[in-house]
């Protein structure tokens, strides 16, 4: 019975790629984030990672070495300006080309490569925003997030199904790695959430009358201080905010359950958008929040939004009716 379940298990990983529309999601909204980052920097990007900044070429490549890391990392280390713009601004082409989904196989590679040789020349430059982005982008790179909502939809749509131990290889290195994906954001809000557990201020509920009065994160000052005058309100925020990244773990197993609390998620990223002052953050684990909205919400958008994308553009061969697909974590566990 069990070799029975886990070969069920096998087949149903192989033989269909879930979560195809979620996978675009994360394509589009990676993209344009990592687009966003480096348009924003762009005339701060020579002294910030380029010749001109203060943490030399010289000095990366002695880091590198004391820590033992990959070459890799100082890969843009260099004295040349056209060296480097070549790299940051193969970078935005590669993060405009991956959001619109040309030749994406080969395009999330190069963005994964550009981008993280761009981050890699000077980390202390970088925010937790970076990170979300970099990792997303590499774990993309393993999908197949081209085959809908993009330019290789249509080129793709016009192909005979393929089928294959090729095929299989593929659709399982896609359905594993959006599972990589799920729990990646599992691990980072449960650890985020066992973490303020452990802190008097969350507990008391007055962290968050602490974080709005500093002066790095108050881009309304006058919001801050309405906000700051409710204390029951600040003690609800905190608790809820608790309550959800603790919970979202568990919650992502429940087809209906989970909504409640991705919503409380996205809501608390709003909130850290507009009182924080930490926008692009906020959008980067939004977008990671994705990944557990199964195909069939995002298909009935289409459908709101505009008729004729509501199809699914890549031709498949048919197959016996069945429940209508989970989302990435139900996915991966036998039934």
């Amino acid at each position: 019975m069990t070799t029975d379940r886990l070969t069920a298990a096998l087949d149903r990983a192989t033989n269909r790629p879930y979560s195809l529309y979620s996978a675009a999601v994360l394509r589009i909204g990676t993209g344009l984030l990592a687009l966003a980052y480096l348009l924003r920097d762009i005339t701060a990007a020579p002294r910030m990672w380029g010749p001109d900044a203060y943490w030399t070429p010289d000095m990366a490549h002695r880091l590198n070495e004391l820590n033992d890391w990959t070459p890799f990392y100082t890969v843009s280390a260099t004295d040349s300006a056209v060296a480097f713009w070549l790299i940051y601004g193969g970078a935005v082409a590669a993060s405009a080309a991956f959001t619109l989904g040309w030749r994406t196989r080969a395009t999330s590679v190069v963005f994964v490569v550009l981008l993280c040789a761009v981050q890699f020349r000077n980390t202390f430059v970088n925010d937790s925003g970076d990170h979300v982005v970099r990792l997303l982008a590499i774990y993309l790179a393993f999908t197949a997030c081209g085959r809908v909502w993009s330019l290789d939809a249509r080129r793709v749509a016009a192909r005979e199904p393929a089928d294959g131990l090729r095929t299989r290889l593929v659709t399982l290195l896609h359905n594993t790695a959006l599972l990589v994906v799920a729990g990646q954001v599992m691990i980072a809000y449960g650890c985020a959430g066992m973490f303020k557990v452990q802190g008097p201020a969350w507990q008391h509920g007055t962290a968050l009358h602490y974080a709005l009065q500093l002066n790095a994160f108050r881009p309304w000052p006058e919001l801050s201080g309405w906000v700051i005058s409710h204390p029951f309100l600040l003690l609800a925020l905190a608790y809820l905010t608790v309550f959800a990244q603790l919970g979202l773990p568990f919650a992502v197993f429940s087809r209906h359950l989970k909504y409640p609390f991705l919503a409380a998620l996205v809501a608390s990223h709003a909130g850290i958008a507009v009182l924080m002052g930490l926008p692009l953050f906020s959008a980067a684990m939004v977008i990671g929040d994705a990944v557990f909205v199964p195909d069939r919400v995002w298909r009935a958008l289409a459908r709101r939004l505009r008729p004729d994308t509501a199809k699914p553009a890549v031709s498949a061969p048919p197959r016996p009716r069945e429940p209508e697909p989970r989302s990435v974590p139900e996915a991966g566990r036998p039934r």
